[in-house]
């Protein structure tokens, strides 16, 4: 036995129900989608500044390491021309 049923029309109060609460779904679906944007957003301009601070001072990091570098190759060619320009005697 076989039974088909081909239309049914709810009352149109239940069509209303039905359709506000699909409304308000998908109202909650984008809210919640627009904060996780949100949140991924700010996550992610942390990173960056995160990031950009690390680069900066490892930039000055390196800077005083080459100064102090170029600074000890200074003293060093000062010591070995005063040294080459002594008479042999004194040292």
């Amino acid at each position: 036995m076989r039974c088909e049923i081909k239309h049914i029309a709810p009352p149109k109060d239940v069509l209303s129900t039905i359709e506000r609460q699909m409304r308000a779904e998908r109202e909650k679906r984008a809210v919640v989608l627009t904060s996780e944007g949100e949140r991924d957003a700010k996550i992610n301009q942390a990173e960056g500044d995160k990031q950009r601070v690390i680069r900066t001072s490892e930039a000055n990091k390196q800077q005083w390491i080459n100064e102090a570098d170029g600074q000890a190759a200074a003293i060093l060619a000062v010591a070995t021309a005063t040294a080459e320009g002594l008479p042999p005697s004194i040292w």
